[in-house]
């Protein structure tokens, strides 16, 4: 087995897994600041309808941002993608762990068979993963993507 193309390999999955932890601390951040908006916005509705500040019209602005937020979250489905990251991330982990101690269906002395295996079994779940995370409305990570040659 070439160890040039293994290490390029490796490489490039790192990568793609840290690609996936920054996404997932990129969505963590915008669901914990949505999160804290419409808890402060439930919170202050009380206050100002007490007081009947500015004739209930701020409690009315803040009945729309605990709305806006709550559409935020749920249009950019950030639940469903950070468990299918998590997911991603842990299984990617386990394969490579799998991989690096022949356990397994890399336990065969043949070291090329495991790594092609290894490949396969990892390159699928990135495709399965890239192809539920990336809908019609986010292909920023798509373009990101650069082809190189076999040769490099």
């Amino acid at each position: 087995m070439n160890k040039d193309i293994e290490i390029k390999f490796l490489s490039d999955l790192t990568k793609t897994r840290a690609d996936y932890i920054d996404q997932e601390n990129s969505m963590k951040k915008c669901l914990k600041i949505s999160f804290y908006i419409r808890a402060i916005s439930l919170l202050l509705i009380p206050i100002f309808t007490f007081w009947d500040f500015l004739n209930g019209g701020l409690v009315i602005i803040l009945t729309a941002v605990i709305s806006f937020t709550e559409f935020y979250t749920k249009f950019n489905k950030f639940d469903y993608k950070l468990n299918l990251l998590n997911r991603a991330i842990t299984s990617l982990d386990m394969e490579y762990y799998r991989y690096h101690y022949e356990c397994e269906d890399y336990s065969s002395e043949d070291g090329i068979n495991n790594f092609k295996i290894f490949v396969e079994k990892t390159t699928l779940m990135i495709e399965e993963t890239e192809l539920k995370l990336n809908n019609k409305y986010d292909m920023s990570a798509t373009k990101n993507i650069r082809y190189t040659s076999k040769d490099n």
